[in-house]
Formats: C-alpha cells, sequence, structure tokens
C-alpha cells in the first residue's frame, strides 16, 4: 500500500486551507440567500447545496494552484495525483463524523468511486476528499481517506482505511493578531524602563 507522500499532503492541505478560508469569508452569505424565501429554511437541503457549491468552488480553486489535474464528471469534482506506480484519485465528498469518531460517507451505486480502468498501466487508489460543515456553514474538518471497501446497493456506504486529517495551524486568511502594536509583547527585559532584578 502505498499512501501519499509528504509533498502531496502539503498540496492536499493547500487545497483544504483555500476551502477554509473561503467558507470563513463568505458563509453569511448561505444565510443571506437562505432568507430570500421561507420555502428555503423548511428543511437542511437547500442550505446542503449551497455549502457544496461554495465549497466544490473553493476546491477547485485550490487544486488548480496546487497543481492537480481535475476532473468534474459527473457534475462531482474530483483531484487527480500520480507517481511512477501509482494514480490516485480525490473526490470531493461531504462526510459525516459518527459518536466514535469515525467518518462515513455514502454515494450512488454508480458512481465513479466504485469503478476502476482495468486497462490502466497504473494502480489505482480511490480516496475521498471529505469535509464536515458546521452549524453556521464553515468548514469543522477537512480530510483525505483512502476508500478500501463498500456495502449496500444503494445509496452505497464507504469504508475507509488510512485517514489523513487535513487541518493546520495557519491563522485564516484574513486573520490580523491582536498582539501587534500591544504595549509589553514586543519587549524585551529591561526595555520597559523597569529594570530586571
Amino acid at each position: 500500500m502505498v499512501h501519499p507522500s509528504a509533498a502531496e499532503i502539503r498540496r492536499l492541505k493547500a487545497v483544504a486551507r483555500e476551502m477554509r478560508d473561503t467558507t470563513d469569508e463568505s458563509a453569511h452569505s448561505v444565510d443571506g440567500a437562505l432568507k430570500l424565501n421561507p420555502a428555503f429554511a423548511t428543511s437542511k437541503r437547500p442550505a446542503g447545496v449551497l455549502e457544496r457549491e461554495l465549497v466544490m468552488d473553493a476546491a477547485r480553486r485550490g487544486a488548480i494552484d496546487a497543481h492537480f489535474t481535475i476532473s468534474t464528471e459527473g457534475g462531482g469534482l474530483e483531484l487527480i495525483a500520480h507517481d511512477d506506480t501509482c494514480i490516485r484519485t480525490y473526490r470531493l465528498k461531504r462526510v459525516t463524523m459518527k459518536q466514535t469518531g469515525d467518518f462515513q460517507a455514502v454515494c450512488g451505486a454508480g458512481s465513479s468511486l466504485l469503478r476502476a480502468d482495468p486497462d490502466s498501466f497504473f494502480r489505482e487508489e480511490k480516496w475521498v476528499l471529505g469535509f464536515v460543515t458546521d452549524d453556521d456553514h464553515t468548514l469543522k474538518t477537512v480530510i483525505a481517506a483512502e476508500i478500501v471497501g463498500w456495502s449496500g446497493l444503494g445509496p452505497v456506504t464507504l469504508h475507509f482505511g488510512a485517514v489523513i486529517n487535513l487541518s493546520d495551524t495557519q491563522p485564516p486568511r484574513a486573520f490580523t493578531s491582536t498582539n501587534e502594536g500591544l504595549d509589553g509583547f514586543d519587549d524585551e527585559d529591561g526595555a520597559t524602563g523597569v529594570e530586571a532584578s
């Protein structure tokens, strides 16, 4: 089993960062759209559609910047990476987090996630670029999860093997440190006019 290289994971994290920053900046537009008609608030489906489009647009931009090949087969988004022996496809998909902390995702019986190219010269790995949204339409979690099997006839439940957390500790794109310019934060010993004992 060949997992993504450190360089490939850095590229995935760059995509995840674009997804996170975009939802942080634009999640309010989902609430604005839902207020346009009372019918939009009768279920969570309209919000889910808007969240998905927002995340997909951000992931597409991030993937281009991170030099992934992209495919939009079936109205979805796939990021494609390869090395000397393997082609990895990352399908953007909403996932849910169970109480156990495990992630779960479903797909249709005809999904490309369940198909492989028998004529490919390279080994194929299917992965999910999964995201979990919060109640305020921002992203709670972004993961890359390897698909190692599935069950059911439709909807199909995907079984995950390796799961890579793509969260990072960098501040959001629009973040400004509140420590900047505050007295005492940049002073060294004795620089405040009080002699060190």
